[in-house]
């Protein structure tokens, strides 16, 4: 006990007896001692040590403890340990709160992040109004008090992919002044190669590579460019989404989800992989759930786009129909071996149906 008198020390053996006495704090805990935060790992008769993420140690005099306010994170009475986080994002006047407060929340409740706790549910505020922007905040709780900054990271990127997918850039200062030496040419040239790489996407899918250059530029034009963060739920089984996604980077798992409730995987998507279709053109609610795996680019074609052209060439439904009659005959012949004259009746009687269900969810009416 160098350097400590008599009174010292016996204040420091008084105050650890008194800690472990009372337990308000006991090891194991996460606490704030000023500004530093970490985990208690042993509490002695004169000091208590604490572990922060930094791989340092705290050693804290228990007289100290004892003579001032300690916050420990995370506890409350008959609950598991979480910590309530808050992460800012700022947009601009031009976007309404209610769409960037619904495009955020929708994303963080509909794709569980690992540490985060699904109750209370994470939820987004308005939490300010400044010069030029608004100042929102996603406020989550954390399960796991040692992946803070990793959790966080994870709660903003989805917040990025959220508001992109959703047109809502994030704001810049309003002083901020950018310098380009880019033409209007130059703009022109991104826009038109951005143009063609949209048609050849659309080239390679089997439902309108028999599409005029005219057609496929109609539906170019109305694709959306809808990023995800790999986790992300990117269409989930059950949903009614009236869309398909055609993946341009990254891949996807699709899972099918059977009986107890579990998730079992059926394939996985990469570059050129489609899927949706059914859903975009009968209406049907999704067959699978199909989530980011890595950071996935793709294009997404809404029924309201597709719908235009469908007005126009109403003889796609015919090819269409037939497409999807060919690829449920495949499951069909794999589960009952069937023979010949059983794959033409069942081709035909398919492709019927998928023609009625197109045209009625298209309103093309009979014979269109």
């Amino acid at each position: 006990m160098v350097g400590l008198s008599l009174q010292d020390t016996l204040g420091n053996l008084m105050a650890g007896l008194a800690l472990q006495m009372d337990h308000s704090v006991a090891e194991g805990d996460w606490i704030r001692v000023g500004d530093t935060t970490g985990r208690v790992t042993e509490i002695r008769w004169r000091s208590t040590s604490v572990e922060t993420t930094n791989w340092e140690t705290l050693v804290v005099p228990n007289s100290v403890l004892v003579k001032n306010s300690v916050l420990v994170l995370g506890r409350r009475e008959g609950a598991s340990p979480q910590w309530r986080r808050t992460i800012p994002f700022h947009v601009d006047f031009r976007y309404a709160p209610s769409d960037v407060m619904d495009a955020v929340v929708e994303e963080l409740r509909d794709g569980p992040i690992e540490g985060v706790a699904p109750t209370p549910a994470p939820n987004c505020i308005l939490a300010a109004f400044h010069e030029s922007y608004a100042r929102y905040a996603v406020r989550y709780w954390l399960t796991n008090l040692a992946a803070d900054d990793a959790t966080d990271s994870v709660v903003r990127t989805r917040i990025y992919f959220a508001l992109k997918r959703a047109s809502i850039p994030l704001s810049i200062p309003a002083h901020a002044v950018f310098v380009t030496e880019e033409s209007k040419e130059r703009e022109a040239d991104k826009a038109g190669e951005e143009q063609e790489r949209r048609r050849r996407a659309l080239g390679k899918v089997e439902f309108f590579d028999q599409l005029s250059e005219a057609d496929r530029a109609r539906l170019a034009a109305g694709l959306r460019y809808p990023p995800f963060a790999s986790g992300e739920v990117m269409t989930r089984q059950g949903d009614e989404a009236h869309w398909l996604y055609l993946v341009l980077e990254g891949e996807a798992l699709v899972t099918v989800r059977g009986e107890g409730g579990l998730e079992r995987p059926v394939a996985r998507l990469g570059r050129g992989s489609l899927f949706g279709e059914m859903s975009l053109m009968t209406g049907a609610p999704r067959a699978a759930t199909v989530v980011a795996t890595t950071d996935v680019e793709c294009y997404r074609l809404d029924k309201a786009v597709f719908k235009e052209v469908l007005k126009d060439r109403p003889e796609l439904a015919e090819r269409a129909a037939e497409i999807l009659a060919r690829r449920t005959l495949g499951l069909e012949a794999a589960k009952h071996e069937l023979d010949e004259e059983a794959r033409r009746r069942h081709l035909e009687s398919a492709k019927t149906d998928f023609l009625d269900r197109i045209r009625s969810f298209f309103g093309l009416g009979d014979g269109a």
